[in-house]
């Protein structure tokens, strides 16, 4: 596969903001677990030694996420302006910090990778899963320990969630008028967002992305009652890159994304562009058709 083209540090922020509000954010499968004696893959070029950087020069992507299943730290830190990570620690160590306890965040046995942004930390990241899982919100700490001294930045993931409707995999025809969607815990509506596919009766497809404008409205004041406005939604998506005649909308499915939050404190000394999330995340799929 050919490694994506890197975006210049001035973007850095601009992706992750994006990568937050959109699709990305999930945890990974870390296949046979993790393990300190992985290399780091630079996509064909060398690696940066972390203990060659003065800190300054490091960006630092520090996430927690928990997305309803498992809960993860992933990490990883860059020189050279890019969301693919180019720095290996080599003479640094990065713990996770939960409490009391502390775990040597590692590379995945047999490689991680996010090419297609399903995660807050875009390459191979440094992972260590949070067990069990945690019931109410929760402070961490990445711990990044260098020659010249001990770096600690600080997170607190927010109170999990779930969506209780629409259950997953509903159909609704595209007729239907509003969708209702259901939190078990109070949230924002700019919590929410779409991705999508849909095709209309000539073959003519969308591609997968946020759709334009806000197709979820609050029923109640309560923070847990939204509505989906199925005309709202229709009405946004761009046909522009058709080759056909654009048709009706034959079928969509839709992915809901709830995506709440919380930044961090970053230990002084990291590049500007250093970013520290705690995301809780969850997401239904619903067809119309």
């Amino acid at each position: 596969m050919t490694p994506p083209r890197r975006p210049r540090l001035s973007t850095l922020a601009l992706v992750a903001s994006a990568a937050l509000a959109g699709c990305g954010g999930g945890v990974v499968p870390d296949p046979g677990g993790t393990s300190p004696d992985v290399p780091l893959n630079c996509y064909g070029t060398e690696c940066v030694p972390s203990d060659t950087l003065p800190t300054s020069a490091i960006t630092a992507m520090m996430f927690v996420v928990d997305d309803g299943t498992r809960t993860q730290a992933q990490a990883g830190f860059n020189t050279d302006g890019s969301i693919f990570h180019n720095v290996e620690l080599q003479g640094d160590e990065l713990d996770f910090v939960d409490g009391a306890t502390v775990t040597r965040m590692a590379l995945a046995r047999q490689g991680a990778w996010d090419f297609f942004g399903n995660l807050l930390t875009l390459g191979q990241p440094y992972l260590a899963d949070i067990s069990p899982q945690p019931a109410t919100a929760r402070d961490y700490a990445f711990r990044l320990v260098r020659a010249g001294g001990t770096l600690t930045s600080t997170v607190t993931l927010p109170a999990p969630f779930d969506i209780t409707a629409p259950a997953n995999n509903s159909a609704y025809a595209p007729s239907t008028t509003t969708i209702p969607v259901t939190l078990d815990a109070p949230e924002p509506v700019g919590d929410f967002s779409t991705t999508f596919t849909c095709t209309d009766s000539n073959g003519n497809q969308t591609g997968t992305r946020n759709a334009s404008g806000s197709p979820f409205s609050a029923t109640d004041g309560s923070g847990e009652a939204y509505a989906f406005s199925v005309p709202t939604f229709l009405a946004s998506l761009d046909w522009s890159a058709a080759t056909l005649p654009v048709g009706t909308v034959r079928s969509c499915n839709v992915t809901i994304h709830v995506l709440q939050v919380q930044p961090g404190s970053l230990a002084p000394g990291f590049h500007a562009f250093s970013v520290i999330q705690a995301t809780q995340t969850r997401q239904v799929q619903v067809t119309l058709r």
